[in-house]
Parts: C-alpha cells; sequence; structure tokens
C-alpha cells in the first residue's frame, strides 16, 4: 500500500489557501472570487508543470458552471479528492460530494479531458 498526500509533500492546498468569501459585501464577494479562481488556476498549472497527479486540479461541468476538485491524496489506485470552494457557485459534482476517493484512472482520464476543454480557455 503506497500512500502520497500533499501535507508531506509541501504542495500548494487550495482549500488552505483561499479567501474565505462572505456575501456581504457584493463587491468584495465578486472580486475575492476572482482572486481565488486565479490562485485554483496557479495551483493547477503547478501541478501541471511538475506533470504529477497529486495536488492536481480537476472539474466536472454542473448545472451553469463546474465543479472544482484538488487531489489530496494518491493510495494504491484510488485518489482522495476535496472540492475546491470560495469560488461563487460552489458546485459539487454529485457522486463524490464534499470529498471521496475515486478512481485513479478517473482522475486521468477527467485531467485529459479538462485539458482538451483548457485549450479553448476553460481551466
Amino acid at each position: 500500500m503506497i500512500i502520497m498526500d500533499l501535507e508531506s509533500k509541501r504542495m500548494r492546498i487550495y482549500n488552505n489557501e483561499c479567501i474565505k468569501t462572505n456575501f456581504n459585501n457584493i463587491d468584495k464577494y465578486l472580486s475575492d472570487c476572482d482572486k481565488n479562481y486565479k490562485l485554483l488556476c496557479e495551483i493547477k498549472n503547478e501541478a501541471l508543470d511538475r506533470n504529477e497527479l497529486l495536488g492536481s486540479i480537476i472539474s466536472f461541468p454542473v448545472a451553469d458552471g463546474f465543479a472544482y476538485y484538488q487531489v489530496l491524496k494518491i493510495k494504491d489506485n484510488n485518489a482522495f479528492v476535496v472540492v475546491c470552494k470560495n469560488l461563487g457557485d460552489d458546485y459539487e459534482e454529485i457522486l463524490i460530494g464534499k470529498e471521496g476517493w475515486i478512481k485513479l484512472q478517473f482522475v486521468k482520464n477527467q485531467l485529459e479531458l479538462n485539458n482538451l476543454f483548457r485549450k479553448r480557455g476553460n481551466i
């Protein structure tokens, strides 16, 4: 059994760095969501540059937006993913929820799909 996690590798964890949004001030809320999205893109690009699955960001289309998840642990052929919040709609993929273990191959497939559409301007 092989376990890898972000904290032991000292990589960036989105939910530890993002600004916690507050809807009381709409202008600040929108600004914070934009800053968090830029942070999400930064972390995703760092993982892509390292060519690593650990720390990578995957997305799933949901309603009129996306649900974003970060791979925080890898154990055998599975990946533990956690939803990335404070981005606006804060969608969750219905089968994963807030966090969960998914097949590593599913992460690889999703990254390939994300990269295909990223060339068209999406994350």
